[in-house]
Order: structure tokens, then sequence, then C-alpha cells
């Protein structure tokens, strides 16, 4: 397999970190609670990954930094969702390893908000806004 051709794979069954089973465990518990949990198939994987090329063993303010790292390069909704998933699993992970790192609360960054325009319904055309007077 040449370089051009290979793949990164994010099948959450092929992950080989010290973490990989309790990334494993940590899907199934989110999907037993009733969630579909989708982005944790994409997340599991790449940090799975991170763990193995750090080196690391178990989740440190160190791995938390590097995670946010790249996710600053995606933008400020994928930033979101990346600490999101960082910290609830190491919030499960702490359960089983008092030294796992708990990311605060203000890790998790808010997702821009994009208000509307203030309009008046007088101004705008939009169906059933016509009829609407105003005193």
């Amino acid at each position: 397999m040449t370089a051009k051709s290979k793949r990164v794979s994010n099948d959450p069954g092929a992950m080989s970190s010290a973490l990989a089973g309790y990334l494993r465990s940590f899907l199934d518990f989110k999907r037993a609670q009733g969630h579909r949990y989708m982005q944790g198939d994409w997340f599991a994987p790449c940090l799975d990954r991170l763990m193995v090329e750090r080196g690391d063993e178990r989740i440190t303010a160190a791995t938390a930094d590097a995670w946010m790292l790249d996710a600053a390069t995606r933008g400020p909704n994928a930033a979101c969702h990346r600490a999101t998933f960082l910290r609830q699993f190491a919030r499960y992970m702490y359960q089983f390893d008092k030294h796992t790192f708990q990311p605060p609360v203000r890790f998790v960054m808010k997702r821009p908000m994009v208000r509307p325009q203030k309009t008046s319904c007088r101004s705008t055309n939009w169906p059933g806004f016509s009829s609407v007077r105003t005193p």
C-alpha cells in the first residue's frame, strides 16, 4: 500500500491505544442511555490516534491541549464539538482512573451565536406579516 492510497480509519473497532477499550465502552454507555452519539464514531478513533501518537496512557492537560489545538484549525463549531466529547469522555474515565484530567466547564467553548436582524413587521414582506397592524 502506497502512502497516497493509505486511508485513515475511523472505525471504532480499529482503536489501539491504552484507552481503546474505555473509548468503546464509553460509546456503548452513551448509546445505552438512548443517545445516537454519531459524533463519537468520528471522535473516538481520532482521540485514540492522538493517544497513540503522543504515547499517552491517560488523559492529561497536555493531551487535552493537543486535542484542542487540532480543533482550533477547524472552526468554532468543530472546536465546541471536540471539547464536549473530550470533557464527557474524561468525566466517564474519572470513575476508572482518578488521575484523569478533568477539563473545566469553561473548557467547552460556546458556539458562536447568530442573531437575526431586528426588523419590524411592517417592513417585511413575509406571508402572514402583511396583515399585522401595530398602533
